[in-house]
């Protein structure tokens, strides 16, 4: 990870202008309310899994579906809903506070939480992208420009305080592709976890598509570049729908969603505009 010249206070103007064009190229996401999505996916590793086991949590972390609540509406919850093999994982993670529960059951472990934590607000980036960085106020940085795939990218390092999954900081290093100004790569520190930290791992959003007027990532895959390079995890967005009215209400951190929030992310019809925002 690139080290950051001058002030770590303030942003540079030159990566502020490029987050900001990246956040516009993504579409407008204050007219969102909610996000309902659902993921299905596969772990690469078996070494990943012997090292960080609980991170990775393969019995449950498998198919998910997840309910966003947005910051613009005064809210920040992430609720997720993880099957596996060994059943059911339900988590909520608000900006300071996190619960998961297994098959019903609520953990208190410190490790679990702080990797539930941890993923719970790195899938809220991965999705959200440039909008969950102007969300936080990261500070911005600029940095070297790069070729991912042929493409060209403009970089920029991100410096979130606190970090993913809570942690005192962490970094990002945003590659955009300098044509269409979507998001190619995330290169980003994992500090919320001892067995994590001073890791970096590289995470490729694409399969971009363009529904309710924003471009989302449908496509991801994970790669463990330090301490050792391993690929990691590879997972598909199967479904998303916006703007169902939902509410921290309908979310409990044994058993997961209720009401609105129960049916299944269906996908929608790229050309569509976002539904509007119900009235409670």
């Amino acid at each position: 990870m690139p080290t950051p010249q001058g002030s770590l206070a303030t942003s540079d103007a030159a990566a502020a202008q490029l987050l900001e064009a990246a956040r516009q190229a993504q579409g407008d996401l204050t007219r969102l309310h909610d996000v309902s999505v659902s993921y299905d996916g596969d772990w690469l590793s078996g070494l990943v899994n012997r090292v960080q086991p609980v991170l990775v949590d393969d019995q449950f972390r498998k198919r998910s579906q997840e309910r966003l609540l947005l910051k613009a509406e005064g809210q920040f919850l992430t609720a997720q809903t993880h099957i596996g093999s060994g059943g059911r994982k339900v988590v909520l993670r608000t900006r300071e506070t996190v619960s998961v529960a297994y098959n019903g059951k609520e953990s208190t472990d410190p490790e679990t939480l702080a990797s539930a934590a941890l993923v719970a607000d790195a899938y809220r980036l991965f999705l959200l992208g440039p909008a969950f960085l102007a969300e936080r106020g990261a500070i911005v940085k600029a940095a070297p420009m790069v070729k991912i795939d042929g493409q060209t990218c403009d970089q920029f390092l991100a410096i979130l305080k606190p970090g993913i999954g809570g942690d005192a900081e962490d970094r990002v290093l945003v590659a955009v592709d300098r044509d269409d100004r979507r998001v190619r790569r995330y290169r980003m520190t994992l500090e919320a976890l001892d067995s994590t930290k001073g890791a970096v791992v590289d995470v490729i959003p694409g399969d971009y598509v363009r529904i309710e007027g924003v471009w989302w990532p449908t496509a991801f895959y994970e790669e463990l570049i330090r301490p050792f390079p391993a690929a990691v995890h590879r997972w598909r967005l199967t479904g998303i729908d916006v703007n169902r009215g939902l509410n921290a209400a309908m979310f409990d951190k044994r058993e997961g969603f209720s009401g609105p929030a129960t049916r299944p992310a269906g996908a929608v019809h790229p050309s569509s505009p976002a539904a509007p925002v119900p009235t409670p």
